[in-house]
This record gives C-alpha cells, sequence and structure tokens, in this order.
C-alpha cells in the first residue's frame, strides 16, 4: 500500500522523488518516545514544505526515485555523511520537484540509548555542514536553494550555536551577581538568604515563553491525527529535554567538522567515535 500511494506523486511533471512518513517501532524507552513525537512533528513540517517545493530530506528507510534522473546525477554523494538529504538538495538545484507521500507510512527503530542517538545526531550536524558547504556558491542566487534553504540551514546552526552560548553567558552571569549579592549582604551583616522577588519585563524571557508555546501548539497539531498519541509528560519532556540537547549537538558538530574539513573522504564510521 505505500508503495502504491507513493508512485502516484510520480504523474506530476518534473517530480524526481517522492517520500513518506517514517515513523518509530519502538516507543517503550523515554528516548524512544521522544524520538515518536520528534518522527511525527518532522513529517508533518516536511508536508507543509512541499508546497514551495522545499523537501531538504528524502529518508532512507522508504523513498522512491527516478532512476534516469538519479542516474544522470550520478547518484548519491558517498562522501557525504547525509546522503539521503544531500540528494534531495541536488534534485532542487536541478530543477526537479521532491514530494511527499503522508498517507505512506514507513517505520523504523531509531536509536535506544544516549551514546548511540548522540553519535546518529552528530553523524547528521556533520553531514548538513557539508552540504552546506558543497551548496554555499548558491547563496544569494534566483533559485529555491540559494534564497531559501541554504540560508535557513545555516540560520539553524547560526541560532542554535548563538543561543547556547548566550544560555551560559546569561546563566553565569547571574550566578555571578548573586554571589556579589550574597557576600555584600554578609559583609553588612544582613540575612543572605531573604530574597526580594520581582517579575519584571524581559524580552527573553517572553520570547522563549512565546517560543515554548508556538512548538507546544505545533507539536500537538502534528500528532492530532494518530490513534496512538504520547502522553503530555513525554510532549512537555520532549520540548524541555530533548529539544534542548540540539544547541550542544550542533556545536559538537561543528567542532568536529572544522577538525576533520582538511579530510579528502569523510567517513561516517570513524567520524562519531
Amino acid at each position: 500500500n505505500a508503495l502504491i500511494k507513493s508512485v502516484q506523486y510520480f504523474r506530476e511533471e518534473g517530480v524526481a522523488s517522492v517520500t513518506s512518513r517514517i515513523l518509530q517501532r519502538r516507543k517503550k524507552k523515554i528516548l524512544e518516545k521522544w524520538q515518536d513525537i520528534e518522527l511525527k512533528l518532522i513529517a508533518y513540517l516536511r508536508k507543509l514544505s512541499e508546497y514551495l517545493n522545499l523537501i531538504t530530506a528524502t529518508p532512507g528507510p522508504l523513498s522512491l526515485y527516478r532512476k534516469d534522473v538519479l542516474i544522470k546525477l550520478n547518484g548519491f554523494d558517498e562522501k557525504c555523511c547525509l546522503e539521503d538529504n544531500e540528494i534531495a538538495w541536488r534534485l532542487i538545484f536541478n530543477g526537479y520537484k521532491v514530494r511527499m507521500s503522508y498517507e505512506a507510512k514507513a517505520y523504523t527503530n531509531m536509536p535506544s540509548n544516549i551514546s548511540e542517538w548522540w553519535k546518529q545526531r552528530v553523524r547528521w550536524g556533520i553531514g548538513g555542514l557539508q552540504i552546506i558547504m558543497k551548496y554555499l556558491f548558491t547563496f544569494g542566487k534566483n533559485h529555491p536553494v540559494g534564497t531559501y534553504i541554504l540560508p535557513f540551514s545555516i540560520l539553524g546552526y547560526a541560532f542554535s550555536t548563538v543561543g547556547l552560548i548566550l544560555f551560559f553567558y546569561l546563566f553565569f552571569s547571574s550566578v555571578f551577581l548573586n554571589l556579589i549579592s550574597f557576600l555584600k549582604t554578609l559583609g553588612y551583616g544582613g540575612n543572605p538568604f531573604i530574597f526580594l522577588i520581582e517579575l519584571k519585563p524581559d524580552l527573553l524571557l517572553f520570547y522563549g515563553v512565546t517560543l515554548f508555546l508556538m512548538s507546544f501548539l505545533l507539536t500537538i497539531y502534528a500528532i492530532y491525527g494518530y490513534k496512538q498519541k504520547p502522553s503530555l509528560f513525554s510532549i512537555f519532556t520532549f520540548l524541555f529535554i530533548y529539544c534542548a540537547n540540539y544547541p550542544f549537538i550542533n556545536l559538537y558538530s561543528i567542532y568536529k567538522f572544522l577538525r576533520l574539513r582538511k579530510q579528502i573522504r569523510i567517513k561516517p564510521v570513524w567520524l562519531t567515535k
């Protein structure tokens, strides 16, 4: 059924690849439940991006390609750690369309422990940087890759990195200022354990709350049509804990990529050791 539901998209002129919904099979551990939510959210956003022909990934579990187009473009880039993303970029760059059959479903087993999950995500992060460097020449050009896909990909790495640095700066600044206040209060003979709580308007706090509410509503909407829905606990911990790890992953991926940028061939096998 999944193949039948996917093949029909090739009737549209210019379509060179059709991908599908990739869903998590195992959902016992909390990490697996988080990835289940993540995959459903990705599937929903990917379908939305189809309307602008901006699908930037054709995952391996179930993606179809026109053989003649794939041969014409010399197949997958084996030097890239994220070849299923790179081929989607290349198809769009060469004027082809990538579509998604939301009706078609394929199941996969994502990593069930933190170590394997971290290695996989770092590999994805490095692969994303490889693709950005490969298509950097399109930046600013009147083309979907150079106008939309590339800039947003760069911003994704930039915002997560800057956000992480800003978080640590604000956190340690707050700790330092509170420590100074604590010592001054002790010096004046006061009680340092009495705190005056003031609620002041804060732009960063407003931004954080707004971002969380938007993410929460988007996640709820993305999982709405599924029979087996995750618990509110899984959703909240997904947003607060799971997603909070991505800035660290992106920063470490950038570090690994810069270390290995002089390598002729970047191999996923040893990249994440």
